[in-house]
């Protein structure tokens, strides 16, 4: 059981699945899939062990940023939980943060 609860803000819900369907459409469901499970390995990682990423308080005080293939992944620790903030691929963090 991991040492801390995963959450997964709205609008990362809606980054999750935006990135699975354009990567249904442009790759396919098997790489779409195969993508959408290697994040959510990942953000059993963050659970795990969720100082092991840096903080990135320069974009967002008490954010962490972790990345996973072309994804950056920002969260935050909560109490006993890791919650999924924002996951980007190229855009402008702060814009989007």
């Amino acid at each position: 059981m991991p040492a801390f609860n995963l959450k997964i803000s709205d609008l990362a819900d809606k980054e999750l699945e935006e990135i699975y369907i354009d990567g249904f459409e442009r790759w396919g469901e098997r790489q779409a899939d195969l993508y959408y499970d290697d994040l959510l390995k990942h953000f059993n990682l963050l659970c795990d062990n969720p100082y092991l990423f840096p903080t990135v308080d320069y974009i967002r005080p008490g954010y962490h940023r972790s990345v996973c293939r072309e994804h950056s992944i920002y969260y935050r620790i909560v109490r006993d939980n890791v919650e999924i903030m924002a996951i980007l691929k190229h855009e402008d963090v702060r814009k989007r943060l």
